[in-house]
């Protein structure tokens, strides 16, 4: 196993902590990658891939005004992400790009379309 996802695990059991993601670019890999650790479901808790406003509204608790302000790939998402995520349960580590925990994509056009 790799070094550094054997020590996240350790840590997380260690601790007695629960692991939740939330990805968007990389379409739920990160999640992959830690469910193949033997023993991941003592700490791994749920994931989340998400990719509409409201998914992330309804799923993850963003504020429509921060996606509105901001954008849906935008860091100020990722952070009310993990600030809602923070809030709402203290047991929790969330995974999230930008703060290097959360995933978050970056915004592009095609056919006038954001993915």
């Amino acid at each position: 196993m790799n070094t550094n996802l054997d020590s996240i695990a350790r840590y997380l059991e260690d601790n007695h902590l629960k692991l939740v993601t939330a990805e968007s670019c990389t379409a739920g890999m990160v999640a992959s990658t830690l469910a193949d650790v033997p023993g991941c479901g003592s700490w791994l808790d749920c994931a989340f891939v998400t990719y509409s406003a409201d998914a992330k509204i309804t799923c993850l608790g963003v504020k429509q005004e921060t996606i509105d302000l901001y954008n849906l790939t935008s860091e100020e998402v990722a952070r009310d992400e993990l600030e809602q995520q923070r809030t709402e349960t203290k047991q929790r580590v969330r995974f999230a790009a930008q703060s290097g925990i959360e995933i978050q994509g970056m915004e592009h056009e095609k056919n006038g379309l954001q993915h």
